[in-house]
């Protein structure tokens, strides 16, 4: 669940994706909504036999090549290439299209769904795709224990395959889900098959490359830490690509992607910060495309839990060893926190004006889905009503440092947060935060930590609350089933 947000090219469109970091509360501290996009370069026109190559620039590379092990933004862009979906989503607003069907249809009570399957799809090894695939992948997704898609098959859904291409979708309740859509990559059951009924711990472990697939383009090749290539499927139906390859270069910071970007190394590079994005102007062959952000960074409490959810992972509780303050359960505690942030002041000074405080995780760039909340409606930076909304809740005692104490456990508000080093924005903005906490006497004491770290603590519970970014789903009914306790090591980020 995390995101990015900035791009920069020498000639062609970025690949939507999503990364990690989820959102607990609705208290998205800014969406990243100005940032430099794209840069695009001049080039000769190359001989009609030579091979021609986008080369990508990237700050961060791909975690897994399993899709039930994918988490952030560079997992996403090889999926939605290497593979189909039933329903992909529209290049101009997210919305559903049709991708392996060509239109499911509901019956009255919409608790069946027929949806036949195109017959001019074949995997990338030249196997016939068919609905049996389809049906394989869903309840392969379900019957493993696949947390990671399986909010995405809601009612207990079983399915049918009467014949080759017609899928039938069954659910115990009337749904949307077939055509929502569920964002799932379509597997090869001919691969995959081998390893149904596995545990989940195997079924992630498994990565195949080159990566079987349906989609327009295939992962054939990947370094850790230098690259991944995937290479151009002729033929396909969604029209032989005009690109040949595409190479994602992985660069250990934002200056060095910058300047392969100027020495021509790159063609495009995506989530530039703006004062480097700023140094690109007036380049010779780079033009700045400024997008409407598909991420947010956010302030995510741990409320517990993880053990309680997953017994099978953490033994009988209290086997776990959560950390995580009693306080935050107290709705007044996290309202006066909300109260206590100034999103605007964070937009400015950490993202220099490039961003835009969120009213919502659905972000702009979603807009088929997106609802402009009114200002009135929203957490306002109110530093007396935060403190107000603490003196009525009975925080009325406090250490002589100033801190308030907990009237039922008798601590101090000192709140364990972690920042990530490799999150855009994540350690300055903890700063400004702790600042203002002070302000209404609770501590926020930053924790700044790898990404890697990060979710080590995530898994284990050891941290109050952490400040990452995610770039969440077009779909606004998966965005809210993230708050559920069964989403706990799922894609929850606090339980």
């Amino acid at each position: 669940m995390r995101p990015n947000g900035s791009t920069s090219e020498k000639g062609a469109a970025h690949m939507k994706g999503i990364r990690r970091a989820p959102l607990v509360i609705g208290l998205a501290a800014v969406v990243m909504i100005g940032l430099a996009g794209s840069a695009m370069g001049q080039s000769s026109s190359p001989a009609d036999d030579e091979k021609i190559t986008l080369n990508v620039g990237t700050t961060s590379d791909m975690v897994s090549a399993n899709p039930f092990k994918a988490c952030c933004t560079s997992e996403y862009e090889m999926l939605l290439l290497n593979y189909n979906m039933l329903y992909g989503f529209s290049a101009e607003d997210l919305s559903p299209v049709e991708e392996l069907t060509s239109g499911c249809e509901p019956s009255t009570d919409y608790m069946t769904w027929t949806c036949p399957i195109r017959d001019d799809v074949l995997w990338h090894d030249g196997e016939q795709l068919t609905a049996e695939d389809i049906a394989f992948t869903y309840r392969f997704t379900l019957d493993n224990g696949l947390s990671t898609f399986a909010d995405y098959l809601p009612y207990n859904p079983t399915f049918e395959t009467p014949d080759p291409y017609t899928l039938v979708w069954h659910s115990e309740e009337p749904t949307l889900a077939p055509t929502v859509p569920p964002y799932i990559p379509i597997l090869p059951e001919h691969i995959w098959g081998p390893l149904d009924g596995k545990p989940a711990k195997e079924i992630r472990a498994f990565e195949e490359i080159p990566a079987i697939g349906s989609g327009p383009f295939q992962l054939t090749e990947w370094e850790p830490e230098q690259f991944w290539r995937m290479e151009a499927v002729p033929g396909h139906f969604f029209g032989t690509p005009t690109i040949d390859e595409i190479v994602y270069h992985v660069y250990g910071n934002d200056e060095a992607m910058v300047q392969a970007l100027k020495s021509g190394e790159i063609d495009f590079a995506y989530d530039i910060p703006p004062t480097l994005a700023d140094s690109l102007r007036g380049e010779d062959n780079i033009a700045i495309n400024e997008e409407n952000a598909d991420y947010h960074t956010n302030l995510a409490f741990n409320f517990g839990g993880q053990a309680e959810a997953h017994p099978a992972v953490y033994g009988t509780p209290p086997a776990t060893q959560e950390t995580n303050n009693p306080a935050l359960h107290d709705h007044a505690v996290r309202l006066a926190i909300a109260h206590a942030i100034d999103k605007q002041a964070i937009a400015d000074t950490v993202f220099q004006g490039a961003a835009q405080p969120a009213d919502t995780f659905i972000s702009p760039d979603k807009a088929f889905w997106h609802l402009d909340i009114p200002a009135d409606e929203e957490y306002d930076f109110n530093l007396e009503e935060a403190n107000q909304i603490l003196d009525d809740a009975g925080y009325t005692e406090r250490t002589p440092d100033g801190i308030r104490i907990d009237p039922q456990t008798g601590d101090p508000l000192d709140l364990d947060i972690l920042t990530i080093n490799n999150s855009r924005g994540s350690n300055k903005t903890g700063e400004l935060m702790a600042g203002w906490m002070e302000q209404i006497g609770i501590r926020f004491d930053l924790r700044p930590v790898s990404e890697t770290k990060a979710y080590e603590e995530w898994e284990n519970g050891t941290f109050d609350a952490y400040i990452w970014s995610w770039g969440g789903d077009p779909d606004p009914d998966f965005n809210m089933s993230i708050y559920t306790t069964d989403q706990c090591l799922g894609w929850s980020g606090g339980c």
